[in-house]
């Protein structure tokens, strides 16, 4: 993760503008922090919950436009335009996983945050992959165009 200068100002405190990198599509809450998916400048903010005290940026490139909280620590990202789902570890600033996915536009987990749901416009498929190994537990082919995503609980 990379800390970019214009986050302070000269005088120490941090600036209530441009805190984010260019074109800031979707936040997350990620454990104690907030991620911003900064589509235009293909990378990742995080700041500190509490305070928002910027951490910095981590490059992705891709054109980041979702971004879902996977746990305390780690996220899933759509790449838009690199056609790839990423898993980012918080703590260590990487990315840990990939999966491919032409125009990734949903991203949600499941009630009891075993699976994520890819949803892909462009291939017109979701996928339910098991958070324990990243394996493809469903595919299911949709008619065109599928975007958003909401997994919901069963009726009691």
């Amino acid at each position: 993760m990379t800390v970019r200068p214009d986050y302070i100002t000269q005088n120490g405190i941090p600036s209530t503008e441009e805190r984010t990198a260019a074109f800031p599509e979707s936040v997350a809450i990620v454990g104690d922090h907030i991620v911003s998916a900064n589509a235009k400048a293909g990378s990742l903010s995080v700041f500190m919950l509490d305070d928002l005290e910027p951490l910095g940026d981590i490059e992705l490139g891709g054109s980041p436009v979702r971004v879902l909280a996977v746990d305390g620590n780690r996220l899933a990202v759509s790449l838009d335009l690199a056609d790839k789902v990423v898993i980012v570890d918080l703590e260590e600033g990487r990315v840990t996983e990939k999966f491919d996915a032409r125009r990734p536009d949903g991203l949600c987990l499941s009630n009891d945050g075993l699976f994520l749901v890819i949803v892909s416009n462009t291939d017109a498929i979701v996928q339910i992959r098991s958070i324990d190994n990243w394996a493809v537990a469903l595919r299911i082919n949709t008619d065109r165009g599928p975007g958003a995503c909401l997994w919901l609980s069963e009726a009691d």
